[in-house]
């Protein structure tokens, strides 16, 4: 079974039982906190995954890095150690946010440019974005010098691409056919 399928397995069901206790907000809330520390901090991954470590002694790291569980997450992590799935902690709780994300009715954007947008340019841009999708658009930025101007916005797997590398990108093909 393939990480993918086992993550969406575990956040289904954990996303399934917050709503029916009624804490699905607070079970979010913790793992909005949680899922920056696996993208920064490898060695929190690597102790979670270290097969020399006791079930009872990674939960207990879990609780010292994280203090902040609710009941329902803290029993989920026991199920997850004992059940041996920390290798796919990650990307169960970024699937568990995704699911929240879309009960809220909220798409992720991120938008690459060369210089940082001013805060107008934000408001502008989430303002196209939200009458263009009619969803609530949470906007991150990125940097990057390479597409020598212009726009890159990602939307979930869409792309919209009005770089000037990308435009021409697609003059050099046209004068190349």
């Amino acid at each position: 079974m393939s990480n993918y399928t086992i993550a969406r397995r575990y956040s289904s069901a954990l996303f399934k039982a917050a709503e029916e206790k009624g804490i699905l907000a607070a079970v979010e809330s913790n793992f909005t906190q949680i899922a920056p520390y696996f993208k920064s901090h490898q060695d929190l991954v690597s102790i979670l995954s270290n097969p020399v470590l006791t079930g009872e002694e990674k939960f207990v790291i879990l609780k010292k890095v994280f203090p902040f569980f609710d009941t329902l997450t803290s029993d989920f992590f026991k199920l997850i150690i004992e059940k041996k799935r920390e290798p796919q902690l990650a990307e169960i709780v970024a699937q568990f946010l995704e699911l929240a994300d879309k009960k809220n009715g909220i798409l992720r954007a991120t938008a690459v440019t060369t210089n940082p947008l001013t805060n107008d340019q934000k408001s502008e841009l989430i303002k196209k974005l939200t009458d263009m999708t009619g969803k609530k658009i949470v906007l991150t930025t990125q940097l990057d010098s390479e597409i020598k101007g212009g726009l890159i916005v990602k939307i979930g797997d869409t792309v919209y691409n009005s770089s000037v590398s990308h435009r021409l990108e697609i003059i050099k093909k046209r004068l190349m056919n």
